[in-house]
């Protein structure tokens, strides 16, 4: 047990390194002419729990207390006693300005103060949160320089990652309101694509329930069908359709249900009376029924148009096929019955004169002619049974 007359006082580690030194060959000579201003101070650091150290005289010899010695790593052997610029050779540099201003009688303090030193063979990046107060002896005079240190490395790097962590937080937040932002654009961008194309298009475009129940008509059921956005919204599709259709749409309409509809055609009444003809795609989704329509009146007049002018066509052609073969038939006929009355003639010519002889010659090339007009005549009747002609032609041809 040390009695309250030894010093320095108390029972820590830094203390009686401080006794068992023989501190006679160094500049402060045998502690028992050791000076009561650091004497006072010593026994002050030397039992605070608080890491301290003190530098006294011109070479400002260290001494530290045992709250301060994890500070020193492999250095803690011989620090007590040492010149702190030889002690800490690697970092005085950096702290010199500060012990100087309060050996010039300036107080400081500094907070998280970033020192590079080598504890442990590597230099190392650290932070150090310290105070400088100058100890001035019993004549007024200051003669060393007390510090209140603590290391704060961790907790500086603790604060900076959590900084670059609420850094990162807000990067994440500020991408995300810019992503929400930009989908949220993209999202007004296609609403009004999708509206401009709803109202701009053709082509009648409808959204339904699975009753049939307009829920929604853009305005080309106006333009083609005379009937209002408002007037059509709430109805059934029923009511505008032409009846021989409903049935065929209510069964659409339930196969619309889980499949996609292909092109499928009815008819809408207008609202002079008239029915137009529309064709259908319609799908599913979300449990409504998208229908895109096409308006197909124009197209089936025109196909039928061109049915009617098809029919002429064949109809003409026959006309003038019949009139080829009238035209035909007549020159072979007066070609035979030339050949008949030529002979005919030529045989009352030589009755007349009395020459009898050669008669039989001209009758029988009028008998020859007459088979040939018959097997032409027996040939047309076996066509015309075989492709009646139309009674148009016929009595045309009369």
């Amino acid at each position: 047990m040390i009695s309250p007359i030894d010093f320095p006082a108390g029972a820590s580690k830094a203390a009686g390194i401080i006794r068992s030194k023989d501190w006679s060959p160094t500049s402060l000579g045998p502690i028992e002419h050791w000076p009561a201003a650091l004497k006072s101070t010593l026994n002050l650091l030397l039992n605070s729990p608080e890491s301290m150290y003190l530098l006294w005289g011109p070479e400002l010899v260290f001494f530290h207390n045992d709250a301060y010695a994890p500070i020193l790593g492999p250095r803690q052997r011989g620090a007590i006693g040492s010149p702190v610029a030889e002690l800490w050779a690697d970092v005085w540099d950096q702290v010199a300005p500060l012990a100087a201003d309060a050996l010039a009688g300036t107080p400081c303090r500094y907070v998280d103060m970033p020192l590079s030193m080598a504890r442990f063979g590597e230099v190392e990046q650290t932070w150090w949160s310290f105070s400088f107060s100058p100890v001035i002896d019993e004549n007024g005079v200051i003669t060393g320089v007390f510090c209140i240190t603590n290391e704060t490395t961790q907790h500086v790097l603790d604060h900076h990652a959590l900084r670059d962590s609420e850094r990162k937080r807000q990067e994440l937040i500020d991408k995300l309101v810019r992503q929400e932002r930009q989908q949220t654009a993209r999202l007004k961008q296609r609403t009004l694509e999708l509206n401009t194309f709803w109202e701009m298009s053709p082509d009648p475009l409808a959204i339904l329930d699975f009753n049939g129940m307009f829920l929604r008509v853009n305005p080309a059921w106006t333009a083609i069908l005379g009937r209002t956005e408002q007037e059509l919204a709430g109805s059934s599709i029923m009511t505008l359709l032409h009846p021989d259709d409903v049935g065929n749409t209510r069964s659409a309409l339930k196969r619309t249900v889980n499949q996609v509809l292909p092109l499928f055609e009815n008819r809408y009444q207008h609202v002079d009376g008239t029915y137009h003809w529309f064709g259908w795609t319609a799908a599913p989704g979300n449990g409504i029924i998208f229908a895109l329509g096409k308006h197909l009146t124009h197209e089936k007049q025109r196909i039928e148009a061109l049915h009617i002018a098809e029919e002429a066509l064949r109809q003409s052609q026959k006309m003038e096929a019949v009139g080829q073969l009238t035209g035909g038939l007549a020159h072979d006929f007066n070609n035979l019955l030339m050949g008949v009355t030529g002979n005919m003639e030529l045989l009352l010519s030589r009755i007349r004169q009395e020459r009898f002889t050669g008669l039989d010659r001209y009758i029988n090339a009028a008998l020859e002619g007459s088979r040939r007009a018959a097997s032409l005549t027996h040939r047309l009747l076996a066509s015309r049974a075989a492709r009646p002609w139309p009674p148009k032609l016929l009595m045309s041809m009369c």
